[in-house]
């Protein structure tokens, strides 16, 4: 049994039930079991996201180069959606809470003036944390993807999915490419 000693604010902790047939008898044993199923809850949302969001099993492609081209992108788009999510501290399926929903809004809001600023003033941008950069990308790509902030309403895949092309069409043109810094 493996509970979470300090989940988010106003998040209830979670509670899990592993039953498997790896050795867990030593602290360093469960750290390491129980960090496998983390990772496999993670694999779980990246197949979720190429089959559901991304479409990747409806594709009518024959050709195995271009198949491969196509699942090569998927991926990159999928990992980099997931690290930022794991940057953010923002799961994937749960509703954005009201501080970070906030926070992302703002964040996309000071992303943009920053951007402004900066824009042919050769100007470094602010020293800001990993997690504050994090969520100001997210919420630039929300904005993007045309996300409304309410309560309740999950940040998706399929949001940051059509906000993430146009994002990536900003970083192409040299915009918001600090945001990116040392995200991992």
């Amino acid at each position: 049994m493996v509970r979470e000693d300090h989940p988010p604010p106003g998040i209830e902790p979670l509670e899990w039930l592993l039953l498997t047939d790896l050795p867990a008898t030593t602290p360093e044993e469960i750290d390491r079991v129980v960090d496998a199923y983390k990772c496999r809850w993670r694999i779980e949302e990246f197949f979720r996201t190429t089959k559901d969001a991304m479409k990747l099993e409806g594709s009518e492609l024959d050709d195995p180069l271009a198949t491969a081209r196509l699942l090569f992108f998927v991926t990159l788009k999928a990992v980099f959606l997931d690290e930022l999510r794991l940057l953010a501290e923002i799961p994937a399926g749960t509703p954005p809470s009201k501080e970070q929903r906030q926070e992302m809004v703002q964040g996309a809001k000071q992303a943009i003036e920053i951007e402004r600023e900066r824009s042919g003033r050769g100007i470094p941008p602010p020293e800001l944390s990993q997690r504050t950069r994090a969520r100001m990308t997210m919420g630039l790509i929300a904005k993007y993807g045309r996300w409304t902030a309410k309560s309740g309403v999950s940040l998706g895949n399929y949001v940051l999915l059509a906000g993430l092309p146009i994002f990536l069409h900003d970083i192409s043109e040299g915009r918001f490419a600090w945001l990116l810094e040392d995200l991992g």
